[in-house]
């Protein structure tokens, strides 16, 4: 029996050894992807609200500090707009990586210069 539970416990180890090391990953991703939809729509209400909150914080303090965090918290509600409609509207290629890179890069340049202002 201990020989039988060593050969297995070897085997095992050789197939964690010789898998790709993205092979444990499979499992969530495929929960991941059977869960855009609920996920997006989700994420879109948290950066709405995040959205409302910088105006209302914008229209308490005007600063160019916080009209950039508006427009970054802006351009993350479109993003996320624009993900969830290709996801209901189209099979899910229009917002693909180099879009979404577009989009994030306006939001991080847009966050940079917030950051860095003087005022």
């Amino acid at each position: 029996m201990r020989k039988l539970v060593f050969l297995v416990s070897m085997l095992a180890l050789l197939n964690g050894v010789f898998a790709e090391p993205w092979d444990l990953l499979k499992p969530g991703i495929d929960a991941a992807q059977s869960l855009r939809l609920p996920i997006g729509l989700l994420v879109l209400l948290i950066s709405l609200v995040l959205f409302a909150v910088a105006v209302m914080a914008y229209r308490k303090n005007r600063t160019e500090k916080l009209k950039l965090v508006c427009l970054a918290f802006g351009l993350f509600s479109v993003k996320l707009l624009a993900n969830v409609v290709d996801l209901v509207a189209s099979p899910g290629y229009f917002m693909g990586p180099p879009v979404q890179n577009i989009f994030d890069l306006a939001i991080l340049a847009t966050l940079f210069v917030a950051l860095f202002r003087r005022k």
